[in-house]
């Protein structure tokens, strides 16, 4: 990551935050920028996220979400559908449709869901951790830690694991971006997160149950 002007006040020392890989590079080298982000963010989230500057363009967080998303979606659909018509025997055409609504969907949900995500979190560092740093920095812990979205590959316990493995990663990314006890942290995660899933949960479960239900009316 590249310094920038903006300070972080890191105990009674003022640092230079830093710009990201992929805020530099995604105009000029989109892929290669994409995999060493994630790559750093599951490997070596610690130093990835101390000193990290707060997001100065929403667009390429954005893209960031909804690209990592869009491949996981992508994978866990094939698989899917591919299961629903070897099942039917090819007669359930119906969930092509369906598939690739869900395809469109879940994208632009998860992008919804950061941010609403990202302010509760912003709650938790504030109030529980006394973090003086702004929401925007907070979303570069939840957007960043969205790489574990690539998980849904994975047949029914891909996003088990893409849940799991994003709040370890958010937890840690909360405590070196605002520079916060662990405590802190785990506290700052956990419950927003559990207040987020038992809300979000609830309506994705809801859709979900509706989807199946259409599917099943077009067989």
């Amino acid at each position: 990551m590249t310094e920038i002007t903006p300070q972080s006040q890191v105990g009674n020392q003022s640092t230079p935050e830093k710009l990201t890989d992929w805020e530099l590079r995604w105009k000029t080298d989109t892929l290669n920028s994409l995999f060493d982000t994630v790559k750093n963010v599951f490997l070596n989230p610690g130093s990835y996220f101390t000193g990290m500057s707060a997001i100065k363009d929403v667009l390429p967080m954005l893209i960031y979400i909804y690209a990592l998303t869009l491949v996981g979606s992508i994978t866990g659909l094939i698989i899917q559908v591919g299961w629903e018509l070897g099942v039917s025997g090819g007669e359930n055409l119906f969930i092509l449709p369906v598939a690739g609504f869900a395809l469109f969907a879940a994208p632009i949900g998860t992008i919804v869901g950061s941010f609403i995500a990202g302010g509760l979190m912003h709650l938790g560092v504030v109030y529980i951790g006394g973090s003086k740093k702004s929401y925007m920095h907070t979303m570069q812990v939840v957007g960043y830690s969205s790489a574990t979205s690539v998980w849904g590959f994975i047949p029914v316990v891909g996003q088990w694991i893409h849940g799991i493995h994003q709040l370890v990663l958010s937890i840690i990314g909360l405590k070196h971006i605002h520079n916060i006890s662990w405590p802190s942290a785990i506290l700052s995660g956990l419950i927003p997160t559990a207040l987020f899933c038992c809300c979000f949960g609830s309506i994705m479960f809801f859709l979900a149950g509706s989807i199946a239900a259409l599917s099943q009316m077009g067989q």
